[in-house]
């Protein structure tokens, strides 16, 4: 029996449990004078995309936080409207947006950070995939590290400068781009050219390396577009984009094609 696996980056889909975690207050705190203080700022949060799921029992929304430095992160919750309990979907500090129901309720879809990244790593990894779409993704931790407008974040990853010890080192093992000889998957890469959290330089470098390996490859970059798709026609181009690259190398059901040359 064959198998065939998709890879997308940023998309994730799972049916929701209802469970009893409701979201945390972090009410500000005022000085003697009664006055808030600036680092009061870093624990405001709000409330946006609100989405009641089809039967009316649940809502989905995000909740943006300001608590770490860097760029506000929004974070995913699904309450039961029933019992007002709420649950986070994801990691404590792993950042999801826009919650979608499916038609029927059983099933949520929203975005998740980190997925370009890991995109562009598994297919380093293995060649199980038919395709892969890597938005956004970080290819070289080394050239990331130095070019981010918060290249603190290998520091906060690794618990040190990237200079110190062989901090260097790993970081290049575990950049995609230093085993990028390994694939073999066809890779439709995305990417905003203004995006200040993770520089296109990151795309186009990888691009460069999967034409060298002779991975079947198309690189589509985005005027104006930081991290993440803003203007409307942009959305509508990536997702017709994804469907067509998705759709070339899936066959009909009963059609012999081999799509993705193994090794």
């Amino acid at each position: 029996m064959s198998r065939s696996f998709v890879l997308t980056t940023f998309v994730l889909a799972l049916s929701i449990p209802i469970a009893t975690v409701a979201a945390p207050a972090q009410p500000a705190q005022a000085d003697e004078t009664g006055r808030l203080q600036s680092s009061d700022l870093y624990k405001f949060r709000s409330v946006d995309k609100v989405a009641l799921s089809p039967d009316g029992a649940r809502v989905a929304y995000t909740v943006v936080n300001r608590d770490r430095p860097g760029r506000p992160y929004s974070q995913v919750w699904v309450m039961e409207l029933t019992t007002r309990k709420a649950q986070r979907l994801g990691g404590e500090k792993e950042s999801t947006s826009n919650p979608v129901w499916s038609p029927d309720g059983k099933w949520l879809a929203f975005q998740g950070s980190d997925g370009g990244q890991l995109s562009d790593w598994l297919i380093t990894q293995t060649n199980e995939f038919k395709a892969a779409i890597p938005i956004a993704g970080i290819s070289n931790l080394v050239s990331y590290n130095y070019m981010t407008y918060y290249n603190q974040y290998e520091e906060m990853e690794f618990g040190q400068l990237l200079h110190q010890d062989d901090l260097m080192d790993v970081a290049w093992e575990r950049s995609a781009l230093k085993h990028v000889a390994n694939v073999h998957t066809p890779t439709l890469l995305m990417h905003g050219e203004n995006d200040p959290d993770v520089p296109i330089a990151e795309a186009e470098q990888y691009y460069i390396a999967l034409k060298d390996v002779g991975v079947e490859t198309v690189f589509v970059r985005y005027p104006r577009e930081g991290h993440g798709l803003a203007e409307t026609k942009h959305q509508i181009d990536c997702l017709d984009r994804s469907i067509d690259w998705y759709e070339k190398h899936f066959p009909p059901a009963g059609t012999k094609v081999k799509t993705n040359v193994q090794p």
